[in-house]
């Protein structure tokens, strides 16, 4: 026999759990809810680079805004480092700036990459005895932990279980660089006079360079000329790695 809506039930809760009870597991649901679509939609977003981004500049914009990119001598011949040099390439023209052979350009253009591995410490949160257990905590101090009404975050709830604990490890990555420098040959003769300079940094556990180096060349150029003695934090889409 078909029910109506007033005849469904409003809630999976027995009317014999006092009301403070129901309350509690009706906000741990919703709690529940909201960090699983959290997870979710993370999982959900395309892949990010983020960069810390240092510049330093004595930029004077003036035409003409032609370059040439300088090629030190134990990279000619390497394929890897032209296809780096095609990303720069590309910012540079996106940017404004006309590609022009090395003996009129106004501007020389070198670049250095690195990847070092280095140590990383990282403090996690745990549940112990069967907490919350969804992770994605907010981060290290004094809460704000998930209780029930009545109970502060600072005591034990026999309900809720007790407040997340610090797990500390230690992990190795690797640190990615970009740096980028401008010289202009009009100012002083070549080498030239050292106008622009900046550099990209990201940490990754398994990803090579290559795979980062589309988003360090864009981060790299982000906001050109940038405020110069300025650190920024850059996120950078990247492209889906091949299957």
């Amino acid at each position: 026999m078909a029910t109506s809506d007033a005849d469904t039930p409003m809630s999976t809760v027995p009317s014999s759990v006092p009301r403070n009870r129901r309350t509690a597991f009706g906000s741990g649901l919703r709690a529940c809810a909201i960090a699983l679509a959290a997870v979710l939609a993370a999982c959900a977003a395309p892949p990010s680079l983020r960069s810390e981004v240092v510049l330093f500049h004595a930029w004077q914009a003036g035409e003409p805004m032609s370059f040439a990119i300088r090629t030190p001598a134990p990279a000619v011949g390497s394929l890897e480092h032209r296809s780096y040099e095609g990303l720069l390439r590309e910012r540079l023209l996106a940017l404004g700036f006309v590609e022009a052979p090395s003996g009129v350009a106004r501007y020389q253009v070198e670049f250095a990459y690195t990847a070092v591995s280095e140590a990383r410490r990282y403090t996690d949160l745990y549940w112990p005895y069967g907490g919350p257990g969804l992770g994605g905590a907010p981060g290290i101090g004094p809460g704000p932990w998930l209780a029930r009404p009545g109970y502060p975050y600072w005591r034990y709830d026999p309900l809720w279980g007790m407040p997340p604990m610090p797990v500390v490890r230690d992990e190795t990555v690797m640190r990615h660089e970009l740096r980028v420098d401008l010289f202009d040959v009009r100012a002083e003769p070549a080498p030239g006079r050292k106008v622009w300079e900046s550099r990209a940094a990201a940490y990754a556990q398994t990803e090579a360079l290559p795979r980062l180096m589309p988003g360090l060349a864009t981060a790299v150029f982000s906001a050109f000329p940038g405020e110069s003695g300025s650190t920024r934090r850059v996120d950078v889409p990247l492209p889906q790695a091949p299957r």
